[in-house]
C-alpha cells in the first residue's frame, strides 16, 4: 500500500501561537469549496472485507462520469473494468492511490484497501454518512455525519 502524505495545514491564534489541527485550504483560483455531492449512508455490505465499496450510480454517472479522461471512459465502457484513482481524505489531509473505480454492469465501485484506508482507519460504522466529490483528477472523501 502506498500513501502520500498531504501538507498540513496550521494556523495562528490571535497571540500568534500555533493552533493544530485540520483546516480545509483557502479558496484558491476562485475554486468553489468541496460541496460533496455523491453521499452515502454506510451499511453492513460497506464493511465486508470482501466487498468493494459500492458508488451511488446515478451520482456517479451524473458528478464523474463527465470529468474523465477519454481513455478512462473507453475502459470503465468494458464490463469488469476498473482504472486507477486517488481519493484524499479530506478530514486528515492524506491520499491514497492504491484505490481503483471499477464498473461493473450498471454499478460502481471504489476496489483496493478500502477496509484498511477507510473503515478501520477512520473507526466508520454502520448509519455514518460518508461524501465524495471529484475535482482535479482526485476523489475528495470525507466523514458527513458521525
Amino acid at each position: 500500500m502506498k500513501k502520500i502524505m498531504m501538507q498540513r495545514l496550521t494556523k495562528r491564534n490571535t497571540s500568534g501561537k500555533e493552533v493544530e489541527g485540520n483546516y480545509t485550504l483557502p479558496n484558491t483560483n476562485n475554486q468553489p469549496t468541496l460541496t460533496y455531492p455523491i453521499r452515502k449512508t454506510i451499511r453492513q455490505e460497506d464493511l465486508n472485507f470482501l466487498n468493494c465499496f459500492a458508488l451511488p450510480y446515478e451520482q456517479v454517472k451524473k458528478h464523474v462520469i463527465p470529468q474523465l479522461k477519454k481513455e478512462e471512459l473507453k475502459i470503465l465502457k468494458e464490463e469488469n473494468s476498473s482504472i486507477n484513482i486517488i481519493v484524499k481524505d479530506e478530514d486528515t489531509r492524506e491520499a491514497f492511490d492504491t484505490m481503483k473505480l471499477k464498473r461493473r454492469g450498471k454499478n460502481y465501485g471504489l476496489m483496493g484497501p478500502w477496509m484498511f484506508n477507510f473503515v478501520n482507519r477512520r473507526s466508520l460504522n454502520i448509519g455514518q454518512q460518508i461524501g465524495f466529490e471529484y475535482k482535479n483528477e482526485i476523489w475528495h472523501f470525507s466523514v458527513i455525519k458521525r
